[in-house]
């Protein structure tokens, strides 16, 4: 199988922009995932919608170091949108030939929400910009079942699927269709044990995962159900992190780990 390996932005995020590009190259990894909105609050964040230096910056990075940008996060759909953001995140992705932003669900208006994601598909469209549902167990897309609900049929969306999300929601690896069309890439990393409290999940998702390979989940079936689709490796370890374990070493174990498990999965 040959695939896109994507830098997630949640794996080396003390790393600013320009230097998880530089980590990718170094590293062996094809792509970069970019977040120029934050997902929390409080997570360490650099403004690449409004500082057209950085932009810039971020732009030759990739030019001087060959590395694609696979996906920019994080959209939500949310009771009150703020269109303007989702313009302009597109029109970033766009810049840098990125074909996916990603969207997370946290409205509970299941029918609003769909009418939002269709309206974010038609922004992203012309663009040549794809949204794609990560479902999460914390969010109103918690599950495989409701993230294909709320995209089937949508012009310009997808979903994703995270190896986390998919155990830690209670799904298999045996639910995923073969070749299933609305999937459009793969977050990959790994995770043990049953399945904690939902404050649990949170720490484990934001700060503590395994490298593939390492946990329980069934990768090489996965990666065998959804061949060839580009990965994207989202594997933070704040253990390895707060030992001292640097961004680019972190990054070059995670994709240590997953060429492993593809040639497990190619065999």
């Amino acid at each position: 199988m040959s695939r896109a390996l994507s830098l997630a932005a949640l794996t080396v995020l003390e790393a600013g922009p320009v230097e998880t590009i530089r980590i990718a190259a170094a590293t062996g990894y094809s792509h970069v995932g970019l977040r120029p909105v934050a997902a929390t609050p409080t997570e360490k964040h650099w403004p690449m919608l409004r500082d057209k230096a950085l932009a810039a910056d971020i732009s030759a990075a990739l030019a001087v170091e060959n590395i694609g940008v696979l996906d920019v996060e994080i959209l939500r759909l949310t009771p009150q949108i703020d269109w303007d953001e989702v313009q302009a995140t597109v029109d970033f992705a766009q810049s840098l030939g990125a074909a996916r932003v990603l969207v997370a669900d946290n409205d509970p208006d299941a029918i609003r929400s769909r009418e939002s994601l269709a309206r974010m598909g038609a922004i992203a469209a012309p663009a040549g910009v794809t949204m794609a549902l990560e479902f999460m167990p914390w969010t109103h897309a918690p599950n495989l079942i409701a993230a294909r609900d709320r995209v089937q049929g949508l012009e310009g969306v997808t979903m994703l699927v995270d190896a986390f999300h998919l155990v830690r929601s209670g799904g298999k690896v045996e639910d995923i269709a073969q070749g299933d069309p609305l999937i459009s890439y793969l977050q990959l990393c790994d995770i043990a044990g049953p399945i904690p409290s939902m404050d649990a999940i949170l720490q484990e998702a934001r700060a503590d995962r395994l490298f593939p390979g390492e946990g329980e989940v069934d990768l090489v079936t996965l990666l065998r159900r959804l061949p060839d689709l580009p990965i994207s490796l989202e594997v933070p370890a704040d253990r390895l992190r707060l030992a001292g374990v640097s961004a680019q070493k972190r990054a070059a174990l995670a994709i240590a780990a997953t060429r492993r498990v593809l040639e497990q999965a190619d065999g």
